[in-house]
């Protein structure tokens, strides 16, 4: 698994996310009302379809982009186990994340930009 997370998919409202929250502001986290929730398909799909993710489903065994709303393939919201988040997980992941955005803004600050006012009205 993915930086050993454990709670499957790790998209919105689960492990991940959880984690995170619990890290920056535990305050936030209800976690007696978190619930493990795997994903199902659309009622509408029919039986050519398969949902994969919020974003991707199957037609027929190939891989399409398909957005879908979360209500639509789950029925708490999140998609995953936030059940499973800790904040070491949190540390684990976001920490190094963390330390490489700093970085980057500090190497950023270096570089001289010039703005100028520019109007592209061809564009428009």
């Amino acid at each position: 698994p993915l930086f050993g997370l454990k709670g499957g998919v790790t998209r919105h409202g689960g492990e991940m996310e959880t984690a995170g929250v619990l890290c920056w502001n535990p305050a936030l986290v209800q976690m007696e009302n978190a619930k493990a929730e795997s994903i199902h398909d659309p009622e509408w799909f029919t039986d050519a379809f398969t949902v994969s993710s919020v974003n991707m489903s199957r037609f027929k065994g190939y891989a399409i982009g398909l957005p879908l709303d979360h209500h639509e393939i789950c029925d708490s919201g999140n998609l995953g186990n936030p059940k499973a988040a800790n904040r070491e997980i949190a540390e684990k992941i976001y920490v190094p994340v963390m330390e490489v955005l700093v970085d980057l803004i500090n190497e950023l600050r270096k570089v001289k930009v010039n703005v100028k006012n520019r109007e592209f009205v061809e564009k428009a």
